[in-house]
């Protein structure tokens, strides 16, 4: 293991038109840069800002972007963009008609090169992104900690969780809402539902 200091990081976050030029999709990348070692973590993910030409087609352009985000799509909103009803106050009972507003930032892939875990950079890419100007106080910034990282599980949801993340009804997803005074915010990690 390399160790180094957080202090020495330079964090970038940058956005750019999705793939497949679908309208409100945005591409999000975070860096982590050290001035010896390069990039030593990164983040990526999409921002969805609702736009009326998605109100008909939002599964459709879900699919075209990547497969969490259609499965993100199918399990937990409807085909107009709304929550889906059966993730409403279920499980943890802290998310409901407020996901129906705002922007939707998904993170799919989180990354540290083993020679330098351990040491925060994950905590601070995820930091980084839900200070950034890319997440409103109406947005919710969703999760699936064990899509990309099935070696670690229970570490990475351990991650997610300790940063505020709480799990969306009884899915494989986690939201995170900046909204201080969002019922998540309240919800102990203990008291988080798994399953």
């Amino acid at each position: 293991m390399t160790t180094i200091a957080l202090d020495e990081l330079t964090f970038k976050v940058k956005t750019t038109p999705s793939l497949s030029r679908s309208p409100g999709f945005r591409a999000i990348l975070v860096k982590a840069e050290h001035p010896e070692h390069g990039c030593v973590g990164r983040l990526e993910g999409h921002q969805i800002l609702r736009d009326d030409r998605l109100q008909d087609s939002f599964v459709e352009y879900m699919y075209q972007e990547t497969d969490e985000l259609a499965e993100l799509a199918n399990g937990v909103f409807d085909p107009y963009m709304d929550v889906s009803r059966r993730i409403v106050n279920r499980g943890n009972r802290c998310w409901g008609e407020e996901m129906d507003e705002g922007a939707i930032v998904c993170v799919h892939m989180l990354q540290v090169p083993e020679e330098f875990g351990n040491q925060g950079i994950a905590t601070r890419l995820l930091s980084e992104l839900m200070s950034s100007a890319l997440v409103a106080e109406d947005t919710i910034v969703y999760a699936w900690p064990v899509a990309a990282h099935a070696k670690a599980t229970q570490q990475v949801v351990d991650l997610f969780r300790n940063i505020g993340f709480r799990r969306v009804g009884c899915t494989v997803w986690f939201g995170y809402s900046p909204d201080p005074t969002h019922p998540s915010r309240s919800l102990p990690v203990a008291e988080d539902i798994d399953i």
